[in-house]
């Protein structure tokens, strides 16, 4: 594992340089499609919930919490735009990775070894995606107890 690609005979060398291309978009697009599913279920759920509370904001009585049902949603929203941006932060990166790899292992400046992911690349950015991700959800379910608490309160009024 410790060879270069000079060390190689060519078609090993052919081999394991598309294996680390086919592993880069691999990750990349397994990453990229089950992020962009959950980004766009929580900015759908936010959204939603925030447009419902706006809409019975405006066409009946004042309920007790509402506000906070809707800045519960209003935050779950911007929590979802951190998402994607530290989420495009950490593809970016990713993607730099793959190509400093490959064109290290065929310039002879890498060996198979050092070609292999690096562990935490990335790391503060893909923390900040997924945190943010749990938060937004944590957002609908909170915007979503008060404006049903509000509701509860008001009926039994």
């Amino acid at each position: 594992m410790d060879e270069k690609y000079s060390d190689l005979d060519l078609e090993k060398a052919m081999k394991l340089s598309q294996s680390i291309e086919d592993h880069g978009k691999k990750t990349v697009s397994f990453i990229a499609e089950l992020d962009k599913r959950v980004t766009n279920t929580n900015f759908l759920t936010n959204g939603g919930g925030a447009v419902a509370v706006l809409a019975f904001m405006g066409s009946s009585a004042k309920l007790p919490l509402i506000e906070y049902s809707l800045f519960f949603f209003l935050l779950g929203i911007i929590l979802t735009g951190v998402e994607l941006r530290a989420l495009l932060k950490y593809w970016a990166i990713l993607h730099k990775d793959i190509g400093r790899r490959l064109d290290g292992f065929i310039n002879n400046e890498l060996s198979v070894k050092q070609c292999l992911t690096p562990v935490g690349l990335g790391k503060t950015y893909q923390d900040i995606n997924h945190y943010a991700g749990w938060l937004s959800q944590l957002c609908f379910i909170g915007g979503v107890i008060v404006g049903g608490s509000g509701f509860l309160l008001c009926s039994s009024i």
